[in-house]
């Protein structure tokens, strides 16, 4: 491969396809975002779509996902339903990240979560549904314009002491470099 990223890109055939339903933005995902599992990227996203329901009175967003079976079981071509039921029943569940606070790009990471609630893969769906947990790295997207504010600022403050100690103090502390000179 020409570098790291195509070589642990998800390959084409071979993939364990999954749909992540969200009830929140998706701002900042993107097609080909990673799945990560600790660190590890064993797939990616394949398709982002908004969904509404019967009667238009509310919206989720479809995610698709491909997972490689391999980079979770080496050797295998297919994911065991009844070990990822396992996993799920344990509190394995997808869940948005932020993967930067400065350019917002998101990420879809695989993990044990605490105080998960009660989930199954929905696996009668055409693609499978896999449980997802909401809201994680979201407090930190909100917070970043009070963040920003804040050093904007701290930034004007610190320009107005500058300020002040150019107009105020040097002249002083010049007029004492002079005596001293002097003596």
């Amino acid at each position: 491969h020409a570098g790291q990223t195509l070589a642990m890109r998800s390959p084409d055939h071979g993939v364990q396809p999954f749909r992540l339903v969200f009830n929140e933005s998706v701002r900042g995902l993107s097609v080909g975002a990673p799945i990560d599992f600790r660190g590890i990227t064993i797939g990616e996203v394949s398709r982002i779509d908004l969904r509404a329901n019967a009667d238009y009175s509310d919206y989720h967003i479809d995610v698709d996902i491909v997972i490689d079976p391999a980079r979770l079981q080496p050797g295998r071509t297919s994911l065991n339903r009844a070990a990822l039921d396992r996993l799920v029943k344990h509190g394995l569940r997808a869940q948005m990240r932020t993967g930067s606070v400065l350019s917002g790009q998101r990420y879809i990471a695989l993990d044990w979560l605490a105080k998960a609630p009660p989930a199954q893969i929905r696996w009668q769906e055409k693609t499978p549904v896999f449980p997802v947990l909401s809201g994680a790295g979201d407090g930190v997207m909100d917070k970043l314009p009070d963040v920003i504010d804040n050093l904007q600022r701290a930034l004007r403050d610190a320009d107005r002491l500058l300020v002040r100690l150019d107009q105020e103090v040097a002249p002083e502390f010049v007029s004492i470099l002079g005596e001293g000179r002097k003596t």
